[in-house]
């Protein structure tokens, strides 16, 4: 039998690392635990998807409802509709008086109806894009690929999860969670990464109109992004219309680097 002595011990060893255990926490989460292992009668393997579970999304959804004061998110690429909508039930609800931001890419096309809906949805400037060209042209993208969410400051969500549905039920990927004081200085590294692309080269975006004013040479792609909002980048781009013609879009292909407003040329080089 157990002695008072050891009961007594163990108690004491239980309350003196249950700060710890309060204060760092740690999770992981699989979308290959939306599929079930099935074996053939030849003995081979395969994945049986169930279209009702959604692991990873349940989580990032859970985590967007319950949060108080911030929930900001870096993906390359976001087209879930569920996530998308609990973040704008989120800025809707009356007693929610805290910040939403949202930073996507520009080379995933397929996300551009989930980046339109909350941009309308979420409170002005609410969401930006990475942007570093007018086609997206991948061997010249300079691609924002981050997979992350902080919410309140406090805790983080990263992994390989893109925020798509293929990524919840075709592909195999991971969700880790961090959160508590133990993880307090990796949570605030992605916050200051954070910050740094959600204004990455706003204060550049002058010099960039300028340059299109006083040189005949339009650089078509750049060597830097600039994170801007949906109205930002419309400007954007009905200055460079203006400058190149109304055909646009159609006076180069995706692999040309630079526009001649003289000529009317366009061609490829490095990036200016």
């Amino acid at each position: 039998m157990e002695t008072q002595f050891r009961k007594i011990l163990k108690l004491k060893v239980f309350f003196l690392f249950l700060p710890v255990l309060l204060s760092a926490e740690s999770g992981s989460f699989f979308s290959s635990d939306n599929h079930e292992l099935v074996q053939s009668r030849s003995g081979s393997y395969s994945l049986k998807l169930n279209p009702e579970s959604t692991v990873v999304a349940d989580q990032i959804i859970d985590a967007i409802r319950n949060a108080r004061k911030s929930i900001y998110i870096a993906t390359a690429h976001f087209n879930y509709v569920d996530i998308a909508e609990a973040l704008v039930e989120k800025s809707l609800l009356r007693d929610w008086k805290g910040d939403i931001k949202v930073l996507i890419d520009q080379s995933d096309g397929s996300n551009i109806s989930q980046r339109d809906h909350l941009s309308k949805n979420l409170p002005e400037g609410s969401v930006r894009t990475k942007y570093y060209q007018f086609k997206v042209f991948h061997p010249k993208a300079k691609l924002m690929h981050h997979k992350f969410m902080i919410v309140d400051g406090k805790i983080l969500f990263t992994g390989s999860y893109n925020w798509s549905e293929t990524a919840e039920q075709s592909n195999l990927e991971n969700m880790v969670v961090f959160e508590g004081k133990k993880y307090q200085d990796l949570i605030q590294k992605y916050s200051d990464q954070f910050d740094k692309v959600w204004n990455y080269n706003r204060d550049q975006l002058d010099a960039l109109y300028d340059s299109w004013e006083k040189e005949n040479v339009i650089a078509l792609h750049w060597k830097v992004g600039y994170s801007l909002t949906q109205k930002e980048w419309n400007d954007l781009r009905a200055t460079a219309k203006k400058l190149i013609g109304k055909k646009f879009l159609s006076s180069f292909a995706a692999e040309h680097l630079y526009y001649d407003k003289k000529t009317g040329r366009a061609w490829g080089a490095e990036a200016h």
